[in-house]
């Protein structure tokens, strides 16, 4: 989808639909959340953390009882880090969200006087404090303006404006293999020389792959140019699109191209000079059609180099290079065309 897409989206009243649907829908299903009705900026602030890859049910198992034994910023700072971590142990990365907390309360303690930052840069500087945490803090405790986006809101953002997620990145901290070592009885923590600590490490799952870095490569490569390219002859086409990959990527790195079929000597030397560059790049030959429909074709599937051979090719022995993105040509020797080809791509 191109940004013209988004914005004709945006300006045919789908936005003004989606808001309005999503808070009809809110008001009949709306959860009463204890940490939704703190103006606290610290209870607010460890409320999101303990959030973080957590489903709210077990939040609220341990949510009471976190602030009956830390009651506030001194108190979570002064802690030792194996208590913070019998309090969320049911939560899952009790070890990283220990030492996160016990980092952020030493932080607000001893850089911001024992009080909860009011405003971004500082809120971010602290350890585990990314951009969610930070603007639900300044949005609930500090009644500002600023949007509240996780994974799950831009997917379903996504999903209803027709955008995609390219790629899933979880932090899973010692979650798996402490409870592998857990249930299995056996010791599964990394000792380093170094430190001469144990631990176990940590695991990020990531789901990239080959077909999502081709998609992304094709959607950013992909464009449409309305009215087309050219600037010599009136345009003919609504949309002209073209392919702009990086050469590195592009199937086809030289097409040849007879200037016309049906003249058997420009065939024949098209022909020629098709076997010369063939061993050495990925090449089409392709003769159908008008010239400029040719070169168009060649666009639209990325080529990046298109070899004329025309009637003065029969004379000088020479042929008309195309660039695909600037579509400038230049005259080249048949017999230069190796070594010009291999610097152009960087062979």
């Amino acid at each position: 989808m191109t940004a013209e897409d988004i914005v004709r989206r945006l300006e045919d009243g789908k936005a003004e639909r989606f808001v309005s649907r999503l808070l009809e829908w809110f008001s009949s299903n709306a959860r009463g959340f204890p940490w939704r009705r703190e103006t606290d900026p610290y209870k607010i602030l460890v409320a999101e953390k303990l959030l973080q890859q957590t489903t709210y049910g077990h939040v609220m198992k341990v949510y009471d009882a976190f602030f009956q034994k830390f009651p506030n910023i001194q108190s979570l700072a002064q802690a030792e880090v194996s208590v913070i971590e019998d309090i969320i142990r049911p939560l899952g990365f009790q070890r990283q969200r220990a030492k996160q907390f016990r980092k952020i309360g030493s932080a607000v303690l001893s850089e911001h006087r024992g009080r909860i930052p009011s405003n971004k840069e500082d809120l971010l500087k602290l350890r585990g404090i990314g951009d969610y945490v930070t603007n639900a803090v300044l949005c609930f405790a500090f009644n500002r303006d600023e949007s509240i986006v996780d994974v799950n809101v831009r997917r379903v953002i996504g999903r209803y404006f027709g955008w995609k997620e390219i790629e899933g990145i979880h932090n899973r901290g010692d979650w798996d293999l402490s409870n592998h070592a857990k249930y299995s009885g056996k010791d599964l923590k990394y000792y380093d020389e170094e430190t001469k600590e144990k631990y176990f490490p940590y695991i990020v799952e990531t789901s990239g792959g080959v077909d999502r870095s081709l998609f992304v490569f094709l959607i950013d490569g992909y464009q449409e140019v309305k009215g087309g390219r050219t600037k010599t002859t009136e345009a003919v086409k609504e949309i002209e699109v073209l392919l702009k990959i990086h050469k590195k990527l592009v199937p086809i790195k030289v097409a040849v191209l007879p200037l016309a079929k049906n003249k058997p000597q420009l065939v024949e030397k098209a022909k020629e000079v098709y076997e010369i560059l063939k061993p050495h790049f990925s090449c089409q030959y392709d003769q159908v059609g008008s010239i400029g429909r040719r070169y168009r074709r060649q666009d639209e599937i990325g080529t990046l180099y298109c070899v004329t051979v025309d009637f003065d090719s029969l004379e000088k022995d020479d042929v008309t290079i195309r660039n695909r993105d600037t579509m400038k040509q230049e005259r080249i020797k048949i017999k230069d065309l190796i070594n010009i080809f291999k610097e152009k791509l960087g062979y």
